[in-house]
């Protein structure tokens, strides 16, 4: 069976009115109202951008505005600006204050920094140069330094330029530390070593003053100081270098040896001598290295000294010979000579014709003193025998001053 449809429900709105009020005047003020606030809308959304444009600017200048140098240390810092807590622009005001500040402030920082570097390179390479021989004083340089720089360095920039000064002067400091050490050990080294030298003079001395007991103590402090060297430096060859010392002090005593040999003026047991331990290279020579550094060197000095023995002995000789001839020469002239005198001549006559000259001026001499008879007896008798016959003539010529004397003074005044 067919159904009647619904009927459909109707909807209206409806406004109660009160009888007899009349609410024109009240919608009036509403609409009024609403066209207020959208005025006061526009008003904002125009005029607020440029307000808070000005605002920024204007922190902007204010920041850069406070600017402010520390009359001692010359630092120069941007202070905060004073906040702005009302107003349109307030905001932005006070974001671009601060944001100029914290840039200036940046900038400073980063400009000390990076003067900071240049500086501390060029001061830190100087003070190296001045303090290489003291690194105490180069380490109290630099802290002073570093303190100075850090007055004029900004607070927020402080600690990491301290740091960087600190670690540029630690790796200059170290490197001074290690040098200096190492020159101190040096210095030490070397003045051991002179005094080992000294040692090895002394001991090579003593060989050649034949002391061979204190050529040999001389020796051992050689070998001490040696040890004295290896203690402050790990590296050195102790070793080595007491092997060259033993080596040096036998080539001493292979010349004392040898010079040693020498008998007064003869050579000739020294070169025995050097013939003889030519053969025998004590330790730590080779037989060729014997001979070519100390066998050679041994043999140039005999050479030398037996070059000045004979020069001497020549000299010696050629004196002695002007001695002998002045005594013979004397007789000849009828100059009285004294025993002393013919017996120093006769000591140093070194030929048998000096000999014989000095025994015929003798003659000659006891010649002038005898009487008339004597004289004659002996001179016809040197004139007898042909080995006299030089005698003969001196006593001859001695007779002929003797009687020019006399005829001179035939009384005997003279």
């Amino acid at each position: 069976m067919a159904q009647r449809p619904r009927q459909a429900r109707i909807q209206f709105q409806s406004q109660f009115r009160s009888p007899g009020v009349d609410t024109s005047g009240a919608e009036v003020m509403r609409q009024l109202a609403g066209l207020g606030r959208t005025v006061g809308q526009i008003a904002e959304t125009v005029g607020r951008p440029i307000v808070e444009e000005e605002a920024r600017q204007a922190g902007l200048e204010a920041a850069q505005e406070a600017r402010v140098e520390d009359s001692e240390t010359g630092l120069v810092k941007y202070q905060d600006v004073a906040r702005k807590t009302y107003g349109w622009g307030s905001s932005a005001y006070n974001a671009a204050a601060s944001r100029e500040t914290d840039r200036l402030n940046r900038a400073i920082e980063k400009e000390a920094k990076y003067s900071a570097r240049i500086a501390s390179r060029e001061k830190i390479a100087e003070l190296a140069e001045t303090y290489k021989d003291d690194p105490a004083g180069f380490e109290s340089e630099v802290e002073s330094y570093i303190q100075g720089t850090l007055k004029a360095t900004p607070e927020n920039a402080r600690l990491e330029v301290e740091d960087m000064i600190r670690t540029q002067s630690f790796a200059t400091g170290t490197k001074l530390a290690k040098d200096y050490k190492v020159n101190q050990t040096n210095k030490k080294i070397d003045a051991i070593v002179s005094t080992v030298d000294g040692f090895m003079e002394e001991s090579a001395r003593n060989l050649s003053d034949g002391d061979p007991v204190n050529a040999q103590i001389a020796y051992d402090s050689a070998l001490e100081a040696i040890d004295d060297i290896g203690e402050l430096n790990p590296e050195y060859d102790v070793k080595g270098a007491k092997e060259k010392l033993g080596m040096q002090f036998a080539s001493s005593q292979a010349s004392a040896s040898v010079m040693d040999a020498i008998d007064g003026n003869d050579t000739g047991p020294a070169y025995a001598k050097l013939e003889e331990i030519a053969k025998k290279p004590p330790k730590g020579f080779t037989p060729d290295e014997w001979e070519r550094t100390v066998i050679s060197k041994i043999q140039t000095d005999l050479n030398r000294k037996t070059t000045r023995l004979n020069n001497a002995n020549q000299a010696a000789a050629a004196k002695n010979a002007e001695y002998v001839k002045g005594v013979v020469d004397s007789v000849s002239l009828g100059i009285e000579v004294d025993d002393a005198e013919f017996a120093k001549a006769y000591d140093l006559a070194a030929t048998p014709a000096q000999v014989e000259a000095l025994q015929d001026a003798e003659k000659v001499a006891e010649y002038s003193v005898s009487d008339y008879r004597t004289r004659q007896s002996v001179l016809t008798t040197a004139a007898d025998n042909p080995e006299t016959i030089d005698l003969y003539r001196q006593m001859a010529a001695q007779e002929k001053r003797i009687n020019t004397a006399l005829n001179r003074d035939a009384f005997g005044f003279a």
